[in-house]
Protein backbone atom coordinates (compact mmCIF):
# COMPACT_ATOMS: atom_id res chain seq x y z
CA UNK A 1 0.00 0.00 0.00
CA UNK A 2 2.95 2.20 0.96
CA UNK A 3 3.85 3.04 -2.71
CA UNK A 4 0.64 3.43 -3.95
CA UNK A 5 0.07 6.15 -1.11
CA UNK A 6 3.40 7.75 -1.83
CA UNK A 7 2.36 8.16 -4.93
CA UNK A 8 -0.65 9.75 -4.59
CA UNK A 9 1.04 12.00 -2.11
CA UNK A 10 2.08 13.99 -4.82
CA UNK A 11 -1.05 14.43 -6.68
CA UNK A 12 -3.19 15.08 -3.39
CA UNK A 13 -0.20 17.26 -1.68
CA UNK A 14 -1.92 20.77 -1.99
CA UNK A 15 -5.78 18.99 -1.06
CA UNK A 16 -4.87 16.45 1.75
CA UNK A 17 -2.52 16.12 4.36
CA UNK A 18 -1.25 11.95 4.77
CA UNK A 19 -0.14 10.53 8.38
CA UNK A 20 1.28 6.98 8.84
CA UNK A 21 0.05 5.80 12.47
CA UNK A 22 0.76 2.76 14.03
CA UNK A 23 -2.24 1.54 14.99
CA UNK A 24 -0.59 -1.18 17.80
CA UNK A 25 1.31 2.00 19.43
CA UNK A 26 -1.35 3.89 18.90
CA UNK A 27 -4.55 1.86 20.47
CA UNK A 28 -7.03 4.72 21.23
CA UNK A 29 -6.65 5.85 17.36
CA UNK A 30 -7.46 2.19 16.52
CA UNK A 31 -10.24 1.90 18.62
CA UNK A 32 -11.88 5.53 17.51
CA UNK A 33 -11.98 4.27 13.94
CA UNK A 34 -12.80 0.68 14.72
CA UNK A 35 -10.07 -0.14 12.28
CA UNK A 36 -10.15 -3.99 11.88
CA UNK A 37 -6.31 -4.94 11.66
CA UNK A 38 -3.22 -4.27 10.31
CA UNK A 39 -2.27 -2.38 7.24
CA UNK A 40 -6.25 -0.41 7.62
CA UNK A 41 -6.18 3.07 5.39
CA UNK A 42 -8.60 5.46 7.31
CA UNK A 43 -9.69 8.77 5.34
CA UNK A 44 -10.65 11.46 7.25
CA UNK A 45 -11.89 15.37 6.65
CA UNK A 46 -9.59 17.96 8.42
CA UNK A 47 -11.76 17.80 11.38
CA UNK A 48 -11.31 13.66 11.95
CA UNK A 49 -14.20 12.22 10.70
CA UNK A 50 -13.88 9.08 9.30
CA UNK A 51 -14.90 9.19 5.49
CA UNK A 52 -13.46 5.76 4.45
CA UNK A 53 -12.01 2.71 6.61
CA UNK A 54 -10.42 0.87 4.11
CA UNK A 55 -8.81 -2.70 5.50
CA UNK A 56 -6.62 -4.62 3.88
CA UNK A 57 -4.40 -3.04 1.12
CA UNK A 58 -7.02 -1.43 -0.95
CA UNK A 59 -6.46 -0.53 -4.72
CA UNK A 60 -5.71 2.90 -6.14
CA UNK A 61 -8.79 3.31 -7.50
CA UNK A 62 -10.33 2.85 -4.19
CA UNK A 63 -8.07 4.82 -3.04
CA UNK A 64 -8.77 7.52 -5.24
CA UNK A 65 -12.72 7.49 -4.99
CA UNK A 66 -12.28 7.72 -1.29
CA UNK A 67 -9.78 10.80 -1.79
CA UNK A 68 -12.51 12.03 -3.69
CA UNK A 69 -14.79 12.20 -1.29
CA UNK A 70 -12.69 14.23 0.89
CA UNK A 71 -11.10 16.62 -1.56
CA UNK A 72 -14.56 17.21 -3.56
Amino acid sequence: MRPVVDGLKGEYADKVEFREVDFYENRDMARKYNAPGHPTLVITKPDGTAVSVLPGVPSRETIVEALKKVTQ
